[in-house]
């Protein structure tokens, strides 16, 4: 009974920390992609800028 009781409390711990993996793996995942895309934007932003400013001073 000992034994029974201390393998299905093992399986319990070990299913906990495999879905705490996975939710932390997932997320850890989704914010480096999104991080990436941010980047991404703010460098396309800063170059449409430097070349609206390089055309605002040629029409000027």
């Amino acid at each position: 009974m000992i034994i029974r009781d201390n393998c299905l409390i093992f399986l319990f711990v070990k299913y906990r920390v495999h879905t705490a993996m996975v939710f932390l793996f997932s997320h850890y995942f989704i914010f480096k992609i999104g991080f990436a895309v941010l980047l991404q934007a703010e460098k396309s932003l800063k170059t449409a800028t430097k070349c609206a400013k390089n055309i605002f001073t040629m029409t000027v």
